[in-house]
């Protein structure tokens, strides 16, 4: 990675609903990045892309997926995930999963059995 360079693109006033809009550039990659707190946001998220990417001729829809922990609580359980990454093409939405019950695991679980 020789070039790197992040813009702000709209700060808690994007389509979505409030929420961050990054354009992040490493070397000649563009990836258009929201951050979102909230499950609705992220729902809504994903039922746009379905209602745009998901193509009528049985191919499945490929997203790439990444969580991130904190560590370990001294009494040996772990903590909610921090954060859920989906990417699909040049687009981005980074998930804080904060506080723990605002994690839409129904809604995440179908997402998933449908685009694995």
């Amino acid at each position: 990675m020789e070039n790197f360079e992040l813009r702000c693109n709209h700060k808690g006033g994007n389509y979505i609903g409030g929420d961050d809009v990054f354009d992040v550039k490493c070397d000649d990659m563009l990836c258009y990045t929201t951050i979102i707190n909230n499950p609705t946001s992220l729902l809504r998220w994903i039922a746009e892309l379905f209602g745009t990417k998901l193509p009528d001729r049985g191919n499945r829809l490929r997203v790439s997926m990444d969580m991130i922990w904190d560590k370990y609580c001294d009494d040996g359980g772990l903590k909610t995930p921090a954060t859920l990454q989906f990417c699909h093409g040049s687009c981005c939405i980074i998930y804080h999963v904060y506080p723990p019950d605002n994690f839409p695991t129904s809604s995440l679980e179908n997402f998933l059995n449908t685009v694995a």
